[in-house]
C-alpha cells in the first residue's frame, strides 16, 4: 500500500475484530469477515492463503451485505486488498459507491480506502467521489467528498475539482454548506510551511487556500442582499431564512477560522522560541507571513463587519499588535467603524476587547498616537463610538489622552 501522507486524515475506527471462523458447508457473513480482518496486516498473511475464488467470494458477498455494519466494516478495509486484487478493490469501491446509500458506509469508504488512496489515485478516487457527490444529497456523505475534493483542488489543484469548487462558488446559495466544509480544509492551510524556508509548492498551496477563502467570503457577501431581499415580512424560518443564515455562516465562519489560525501558531511558535533565539526569530517570521497574506481576507471580512464577525477580526488582530502597531491598530478602527452600524459597540464582548487593546496600546505603543496622526484620530474616533454607546471604561480611558498625547 503506498503511502498517503499528503491526503486527507482518516477518522474512521474499524470496529472490533470478529472471532468465529467459518464450519465447512456453512455461509457465515461475521465469520467470513474474520477471515478479511485477518488480512490486514502488512504481510497479508491469512488471505495469501486463500484462492482468488474464496477470496472474491467472501468480500463480495459481504459488499452486499444486508447488515450496515458489515458493509461498513468491509468497506472501510477494502484497501487492503490493493496488494492482493487490485482489479476487486477498485471493483468493489466503484460499485459501493454507486450503490450505497447508507450513511455510515459512505462514510467508511470515503475516511477509510478512499483517503488512503488519494495521493497515489488522483484521477481514479476523484471519479469516484464526483460520482457520489453528484448523486448523493446526504450530509455526512458529502462532507466526506468535500474533503476530498479540497485535498484535490487546494494541495493538488486538479482540474475537474477545481471547476466543480468554482461551480460552487457561483451558485452559493444551493452550495453553501459544501463550501463551508471546503473553508475548514483552506484555513488549515493558512500556516503551510515553514517561513524560514523556501518552498515553492507550499507557497503556491497556502496561496491557494487564502484565494480560496477571500472569494467565498466575497461571493457570500455579494449574494447576501438579494437573498435577504427575498424573504417574505416578518419570516422567521423557512427555506429563504435558512439559505440566508447558511450564507452569512460562511462569512463568519471564515472570521473564526482567520482568528483561529492566528492564535494557533503564535501559540505554536510561542512555546518554540521560549527556549530559543531561532524560535523566535521563527515566531517574527511566521507573524509576519500570515500577516501579510491574511490581508485581502481581512479587508473583504471588514466591508461585512457584522458584531460577530467584527469581534473575531479584532481577535485576530491583537494578536499581531507587537509586530506591526501602527498597521494592525488602523485595520481596528476600521473594523470598529464598520461595524458601528450595526451595533458593535453595544455588545459587552466588544468593550471589553476593545479597552484592553486601548489600554495595551496605552502601555506598550502610544508613541504611535504622538507621531502618527492617522492613529491618533482613529483613536478619538474609536473611543468617541463607545463613550456614546454609554460604556464607562470607554469615557475613563478619554480622561488619558491629554497625558498620551503629551
Amino acid at each position: 500500500m503506498p503511502s498517503s501522507s499528503m491526503a486527507p486524515v482518516v477518522r474512521v475506527r474499524l470496529p472490533p475484530l470478529p472471532t468465529s471462523t467459518p464450519q465447512p458447508g456453512r455461509w457465515c457473513p461475521e465469520a467470513a469477515l474474520a477471515h478479511f480482518y485477518r488480512a490486514q496486516p502488512v504481510h497479508f498473511s491469512i488471505a495469501l492463503k486463500l484462492t482468488d475464488a474464496r477470496l472474491v467470494q467472501y468480500v463480495s458477498s459481504l459488499a452486499i451485505d444486508s447488515s450496515s455494519s458489515v458493509r461498513s466494516s468491509v468497506g472501510i478495509a477494502l484497501n487492503t486488498l490493493y496488494n492482493r486484487d487490485r482489479q476487486l478493490m477498485w471493483r468493489l469501491l466503484s460499485e459501493r459507491t454507486a450503490a450505497e446509500n447508507d450513511t455510515s458506509v459512505l462514510i467508511a469508504i470515503l475516511e477509510g480506502p478512499l483517503c488512503m488512496l488519494a495521493a497515489h489515485h488522483i484521477e481514479e478516487v476523484q471519479r469516484l467521489v464526483l460520482d457520489l457527490i453528484e448523486r448523493s444529497s446526504d450530509k455526512g456523505a458529502v462532507d466526506g467528498c468535500m474533503a476530498l475534493i479540497g485535498y484535490f483542488f487546494l494541495r493538488r489543484d486538479v482540474t475537474e475539482s477545481r471547476q466543480l469548487v468554482e461551480s460552487m462558488i457561483g451558485d452559493i446559495a444551493n452550495h453553501y454548506s459544501e463550501l463551508r466544509r471546503l473553508l475548514l480544509d483552506a484555513s488549515q492551510l493558512f500556516t503551510l510551511g515553514d517561513a524560514s524556508e523556501s518552498n515553492s509548492t507550499n507557497d503556491t498551496v497556502r496561496q491557494r487556500a487564502w484565494t480560496t477563502a477571500c472569494r467565498i467570503v466575497e461571493a457570500a457577501r455579494m449574494a447576501l442582499p438579494e437573498l435577504s431581499a427575498a424573504i417574505p415580512d416578518g419570516a422567521r424560518d423557512g427555506v429563504e431564512v435558512e439559505c440566508v443564515r447558511g450564507v452569512f455562516d460562511l462569512i463568519d465562519t471564515a472570521a473564526m477560522f482567520l482568528h483561529t489560525a492566528a492564535e494557533d501558531r503564535a501559540s505554536a511558535c510561542r512555546r518554540r522560541s521560549a527556549s530559543a533565539d531561532s524560535g523566535r526569530r521563527e515566531l517574527a517570521l511566521e507573524q509576519e507571513r500570515f500577516y501579510r497574506e491574511s490581508q485581502a481576507l481581512v479587508a473583504e471580512l471588514i466591508l461585512v463587519a457584522e458584531p460577530s464577525v467584527a469581534h473575531h477580526l479584532v481577535q485576530a488582530l491583537e494578536v499581531f499588535v507587537g509586530l506591526a502597531p501602527e498597521h494592525v491598530f488602523r485595520r481596528l478602527v476600521a473594523v470598529v467603524e464598520a461595524a458601528e452600524p450595526r451595533g458593535y459597540q453595544y455588545e459587552s464582548m466588544a468593550q471589553d476587547r476593545i479597552v484592553n487593546l486601548i489600554q495595551l496600546y496605552f502601555a506598550e505603543h502610544r508613541s504611535i498616537f504622538r507621531s502618527n496622526d492617522e492613529c491618533r484620530a482613529g483613536l478619538l474616533r474609536v473611543l468617541s463610538i463607545f463613550v456614546k454607546a454609554g460604556w464607562e471604561q470607554a469615557r475613563r480611558l478619554s480622561y488619558q489622552l491629554e497625558e498620551i498625547f503629551r
